[in-house]
């Protein structure tokens, strides 16, 4: 009956802080007590029979073997099967959902046609454009989740709910309406240092905190939520005078949905 023999003088195994590594030959023989794995089988070290369910069979690579080196006529192929856990690359993102990376930046609204804008020192018309700037910014968060089944109920029921939604409560420590559920920046497929598979998405939220003071010089309220349901309305209290304002729709909504983010993590 037709079979394999194993190369053992071919047989190769690694064991780091990173994950398990082996490498294990055959050759096939008619009569051959041994089996050839499979791509997906687990690697059983052949010498002390332990088997390493989460090291699996990656690639299985073949080539000319001689079993008689003195006769080059009777070859045969060998095949060797690489095993790994398949331990996390350097272009990988790094597991840590207590992670959160952070950027600044800032938004300019330009006011063209100030006309009821003043100088505050002489009380002089403002003849020139005007530039009102606020704070934005951006940072990320990451979300692990262990299996495909997993993954594909938090698409459903998290991602696509909550994408393009703002806070409805105080969030990351910033205040109600004023961070962004933007999406996935980043991630995908993962495998631990045993080989188990998982996924790994990275966040991105986007925060604005609009800079309104109150006073001689704006027609406003000092806003302290809601910041990215605010736009500047050029028209507003008074021909050139502006204010922030929220628009809505003829049914009564604003720009932006607001939801419990939290979930998006729950």
């Amino acid at each position: 009956m037709a079979g394999y023999k194993e190369l053992v003088d071919e047989y190769r195994m690694q064991e780091t802080t990173s994950g398990v590594t082996a490498m294990r030959a055959f050759y096939p023989l008619t009569g051959g007590g041994e089996s050839l794995p499979d791509i997906g089988d687990a690697f059983k070290n052949p010498v002390s029979g332990t088997t390493f369910n989460n090291c699996l069979c990656i690639t299985r690579d073949r080539e000319a073997f001689f079993p008689d080196p003195d006769n080059r006529a009777n070859w045969s192929e060998k095949i060797v099967c690489n095993f790994g856990t398949g331990s996390v690359s350097s272009d990988r993102l790094a597991t840590d959902e207590e992670e959160r990376r952070f950027q600044l930046g800032g938004e300019i609204i330009t006011i063209d046609d100030p006309i009821n804008w003043t100088w505050n020192l002489q009380g002089d018309p403002l003849d020139q454009p005007a530039f009102l700037s606020n704070v934005m910014g951006s940072f990320t968060r990451q979300r692990q989740l262990g299996s495909d089944a997993a993954k594909e109920t938090w698409v459903t029921n998290r991602l696509e709910v909550y994408a393009g939604c703002i806070n409805t409560a105080k969030f990351e420590g910033f205040r109600e309406g004023s961070v962004l559920f933007q999406g996935v920046s980043g991630g995908g497929t993962q495998y631990d240092s045993q080989g188990s598979k998982f996924w790994l998405f990275e966040l991105s939220f986007a925060f604005r905190i609009i800079r309104a003071a109150g006073g001689e010089d704006y027609a406003g309220d000092l806003i302290t939520k809601d910041d990215w349901l605010y736009l500047w309305n050029k028209d507003a209290g008074g021909a050139g005078q502006g204010a922030w304002d929220q628009p809505k729709s003829g049914d009564g909504k604003f720009l932006y949905e607001k939801k419990d983010l939290t979930q998006i993590f729950s």
